[in-house]
């Protein structure tokens, strides 16, 4: 399989992104691509309201390999255990209804093929403006000091709607996933396929790039289950070398295995 970039987060490290510009009001629909951490307790994204210095509405597992979401306007509703697989890559998914109604939680376990039953929170939690011009950072990894995540991300997407299970399941079937952007119009989309860390992560379908990071590493895995092209130029001293290339149309490679350059 081809080498591909994806970002390693240890615990302390955390990518901070302005999302204002990506008109990001609500959040209803979270979506990441992860290899799943071994333990703990995990923030994967999540949103910071900078008036009230609080957490605003995010996506978390933890040690019961549950799966659940954050809200200050309301509960905190997990899956039961063992919903997340115990190792390897999973997508999962929170989606809900504006205002305060239940969520539902989406897992596919990539190692055993299958998708989890779909899982309605056991709370109902609101959707703040934690993300719109004025609701502070959102947060990849680490929240803060606290809430640490321990994994691998390739890919995180949100949506200012409700999915329905089997738009959830598009996202598993597309051919790349610079292709979530073609799945019910996310208001933005990021992939973490840059070849350095101190390459920006950039929001494909919004605005909403990095601001700053502590930390993470841009590592080469050949097990994504979903491919994606690099996004950066290639034959540069920072980007992928393209190995084994079968075509160029002037833009893009096809069909290359990318070897960093680090």
């Amino acid at each position: 399989m081809a080498l591909l970039p994806v970002r390693t987060f240890d615990g302390d490290d955390q990518i901070r992104c302005l999302p204002g510009s990506a008109d990001i009001t609500g959040a209803w629909s979270i979506a990441a691509l992860m290899r799943v951490p071994v333990s703990g307790f995990y923030s994967v994204v999540q949103g910071h309201v900078s008036s009230t210095s609080a957490r605003g509405y995010g996506l978390e597992t933890n040690s019961g390999r549950s799966l659940g979401v954050y809200s200050t306007s309301g509960g905190e509703p997990f899956t039961g255990s063992n919903f997340l697989p115990a190792s390897g890559w999973a997508l999962i998914a929170v989606t809900k209804a504006s205002g305060a109604e239940y969520p539902t939680f989406h897992c596919y376990d990539f190692d055993e093929r299958t998708w989890r039953p779909p899982a309605r929170g056991g709370a109902r939690v609101n959707n703040p403006a934690a993300f719109g011009p004025s609701g502070g950072f959102l947060y990849f990894g680490t929240y803060q000091t606290s809430y640490r995540f321990r994994g691998q991300l390739a890919a995180i997407a949100m949506w200012n709607a409700v999915l329905t299970t089997e738009t959830v399941r598009q996202l598993k079937s597309v051919a790349g996933l610079e292709r979530w952007a073609d799945v019910a119009a996310p208001k933005a989309l990021w992939l973490f396929d840059q070849a350095s860390a101190e390459i920006s992560v950039r929001d494909r379908v919004g605005g909403a790039h990095e601001y700053d990071h502590v930390g993470t590493v841009a590592e080469l895995v050949d097990d994504l289950p979903i491919p994606y092209r690099p996004s950066i130029a290639v034959y540069d001293d920072t980007g992928w070398n393209p190995q084994s290339l079968q075509t160029y149309d002037g833009a893009n490679w096809t069909n290359a295995t990318f070897v960093g350059v680090l």
